[in-house]
């Protein structure tokens, strides 16, 4: 396996996009694609919180870290949530250039 840091440095330069609309890009969930408001809508109604970013205290800022903190009883939706959001985020220009302008 051939590692290509070069690589590495141009995507890292867009994780903080990435990550900072993570949780409001549009999504497909069972086959409906839902707007990033009702992403960020049902979101709230799901859970207790949420947030994403680098690294463990200021340690492996190579690591992104992801929670979902929900009450136990909605354990299973919030991982098929979580599933959605990594495998089924929609990468929306306009919705990223929107964050990126903040």
């Amino acid at each position: 396996m051939t590692l290509d840091v070069a690589a590495l440095i141009y995507f890292n330069s867009y994780l903080s996009v990435y990550l900072a609309s993570f949780f409001s890009l549009p999504i497909t969930k069972d086959g409906t694609t839902l707007n990033h408001e009702q992403v960020v809508q049902q979101l709230e109604k799901l859970t207790v919180a949420y947030e994403c970013g680098t690294g463990v205290r200021d340690w492996y800022n190579g690591l992104v870290n992801i929670k979902l903190k929900v009450e136990l009883s909605r354990y299973e939706e919030a991982i098929g949530w979580l599933k959605d959001l990594i495998f089924s985020s929609h990468f929306d220009k306009d919705r990223l250039g929107s964050t990126y302008a903040h």
